[in-house]
């Protein structure tokens, strides 16, 4: 499943997430759920166009953005110093 962000490099989008922590837990993800939260968070695309770009169900994708979306909370709670958006 993991293409990467096309025309982008993993520095390029990373620095898209603010704080470190932030960037270190996004780092710390397997490659594919990492292209999930950044083709939805960072890229901008809808649940749709990820499922279509992916070539996955939408209710697949929709359920993994929430898992790691939570999963991501849970390590960033030690990590104040975090500020979200681009």
């Amino acid at each position: 499943m993991s293409k990467g962000i096309p025309g982008r490099s993993l520095g390029e989008v990373i620095l898209c997430a603010k704080g470190e922590g932030l960037r270190a837990a996004l780092l710390e993800l397997a490659p594919e759920e990492r292209d999930l939260l950044l083709l939805f968070g960072c890229v901008g695309l809808s649940y749709g166009e990820i499922a279509e770009a992916l070539s996955l169900p939408l209710g697949t994708v929709r359920s993994r953005i929430h898992r790691l979306r939570q999963k991501l909370r849970e390590r960033l709670i030690l990590a104040p110093e975090v500020t979200y958006g681009a």
